[in-house]
């Protein structure tokens, strides 16, 4: 089975952060939803997520030839340049972001705890740890609080649409948690000269995690690997988000109770188990946020979005193109005028 279809596309609470929707920014306009302003200062932010992150750039690139059936390239001719498409690209998913947005807090339907949870569980399953770390972290929760609000214009999906999603939810259940806790030992025996003796450090770091093992099966919730010592911390997935790729990488593939094969260090072995995983049950919430990130790569299906586009007022600076209202065939989306190599503001 394929990973989830990606949303890395869209950035509502970038634009939120970053002035887009806010009349304090003095910056031309890009684009202007039922009488707020997106801010070409705010697009050109988002734009530049895709130069920080060239992860972030092919999923885009991918979203969009899934979504639309048309191939697009959306690097730039040369340096500190940016296709319009990419533009483009990057002002519809604004445009449809702030749409959203107005309707959910006009309909004071603003995500919750559960549904925060539910889109982080998301973007944790469609994505991996490397991907996850080259989009900064402030984006990365932006992006959580978009995909919670698409999920709160959805109806939960019933029939052979909530089948499938109860399977995909299945399948990536161990990325839907809440909490992970994790016991790190460091093991690191001197020589006589006072130096590092790796061959015994890696021994002894063996004889760890197997007692770590032993004592985690042999106590409920592993509390007798507390006699191990080392450090023990509890992370919440947004925390696991910024840590470390390797260490991502080792906790996500254990088991609750079991240890990762020890690694080497300047100061001798280091060995990591985790104690515990607390996972997000499936729910309504789980549901929707799953929902919602099918119908980015499936937008003519997607007939919540579609009728808050058809009575939306929406005008798009002319520099960049029109807004097209999408039809049967062909979903919403920034139109260019020519094609060029250049975009307002780069």
């Amino acid at each position: 089975m394929n990973k989830l279809p990606r949303l890395l596309a869209g950035a509502l609470a970038a634009a939120l952060a970053g002035g887009l929707l806010s009349a304090c920014d003095a910056s031309p306009y890009a684009a202007v939803v039922n009488g707020t302003a997106i801010k070409q200062t705010a697009l050109n932010q988002t734009i530049s997520y895709g130069d920080a992150s060239r992860y972030y750039l092919d999923l885009e690139e991918t979203i969009h030839d899934e979504a639309t059936g048309q191939t697009v390239d959306l690097a730039g001719q040369g340096t500190g340049t940016h296709s319009l498409a990419w533009a483009d690209l990057q002002l519809t998913d604004l445009i449809q972001a702030a749409v959203i947005h107005q309707e959910v807090v006009a309909t004071h339907r603003q995500p919750g705890a559960a549904t925060l949870d539910a889109a982080r569980g998301v973007l944790q399953a469609e994505v991996t740890p490397a991907g996850i770390a080259s989009i900064p972290s402030a984006f990365r929760d932006q992006l959580v609080e978009e995909i919670a609000e698409h999920a709160a214009i959805e109806p939960v999906p019933t029939g052979q649409t909530a089948t499938a999603i109860r399977q995909i939810y299945s399948h990536y259940r161990a990325d839907f948690y809440s909490q992970v806790c994790v016991r790190q030992v460091t093991i690191s025996v001197t020589t006589a000269s006072g130096g590092i003796n790796f061959g015994a450090s890696l021994s002894r770091a063996r004889q760890v995690a197997s007692q770590f093992d032993a004592a985690s099966q042999a106590s409920s919730g592993g509390s007798g690997a507390g006699q191990l010592g080392g450090s023990f911390t509890c992370y919440s997935l947004a925390q696991m988000q910024s840590q470390p790729v390797p260490f991502v990488d080792a906790v996500m593939k254990l088991a609750p109770g079991r240890a990762a094969p020890p690694q080497r260090t300047g100061l001798g072995y280091s060995v990591t188990a985790v104690a515990s995983r607390r996972t997000l049950p499936f729910s309504g919430a789980v549901a929707r946020a799953i929902y919602a990130v099918i119908l980015q790569r499936q937008p003519l299906a997607d007939a919540a979005l579609r009728r808050l586009d058809a009575r939306a007022r929406i005008k798009v600076l002319a520099a960049y193109g029109t807004w097209f209202a999408g039809s049967r065939a062909v979903p919403p989306g920034v139109r260019p005028p020519t094609v060029s190599s250049r975009v307002p503001g780069s």
